[in-house]
């Protein structure tokens, strides 16, 4: 449940009680018992990933570690949940089901440039990173170990921005197209455009899920320096012979 407004605030520090004995110790006429309630600040995170297990299990993590957690499931309302919340940090899977977060991340990031995210994910194609890192993001993936997760939540909040964690072992191979170096995806990426396929069509051709084209969709736009799908497509078709070499 997560937990907005005024009370999200209020949770958001936690009571700390310290009793003082007097000089003459316990049970003298001179000892004096004083409490003090000092409030310290707990940072609330957002963990946002379809899986519920996943979810669940890095919330037990980060409570046992003393941040306050709240879960979001759904794509659909994450934006809402966030500007009610107000977290200071967001743990953001790509993929929601068929649904790719990475549009909504774009849109985090322009509309809410301070708010610290850290994308946390099963794909770790070097170019879906480099992508998730042009937005000004973290990145880090699942397959890290608590320790790890952990310490890049601290760094995150500490204002140290989690670049370059983890890239691919493997670099894909690039080729020049136009003067502009393309990898082998994102040229299989451009043709399936050409052909007039939708990201579903083009992922389902290529073996991956549609979360995993719309960051290479991006990445090309940045790449070539065009700003619409439309003119990825007439690049395309203007070095089309090259693309099919």
């Amino acid at each position: 449940m997560l937990v907005s407004g005024p009370e999200a605030r209020r949770r958001r520090t936690s009571p700390v009680t310290t009793h003082y004995e007097g000089r003459g110790g316990v049970g003298s006429n001179a000892s004096a018992e004083a409490t003090s309630r000092v409030t310290e600040p707990r940072p609330h995170i957002v963990v946002a990933d379809d899986h519920r297990l996943f979810a669940e299990g890095v919330s037990r993590i980060l409570k046992a570690n003393g941040y306050l957690v709240s879960i979001v499931t759904q794509l659909a309302g994450l934006e809402g949940s966030i500007l009610s919340v107000d977290p200071d940090l967001v743990l953001l899977d790509l993929s929601f089901g068929k649904e790719s977060a990475f549009p909504l991340l774009q849109h985090l990031r322009a509309t809410r440039p301070n708010l610290r995210i850290i994308v946390v994910s099963a794909l770790d194609d070097t170019v879906i990173v480099e992508a998730v890192e042009r937005t000004g993001a973290g990145y880090l993936p699942k397959s890290r170990a608590s320790k790890d997760l952990l310490a890049a939540v601290k760094a995150s909040l500490g204002g140290v921005s989690i670049i370059r964690t983890r890239l691919p072992t493997s670099v894909p191979a690039h080729r020049t197209i136009g003067a502009i170096p393309l990898t082998r995806r994102q040229i299989e990426v451009l043709l399936g455009l050409h052909r007039g396929e939708a990201s579903a069509e083009i992922g389902a051709a290529l073996g991956v899920s549609t979360k995993a084209i719309d960051p290479h969709i991006h990445a090309l736009r940045e790449r070539i320096g065009v700003r619409s799908r439309a003119e990825l497509v007439r690049w395309a078709e203007a070095h089309l012979d090259e693309l099919r070499r």
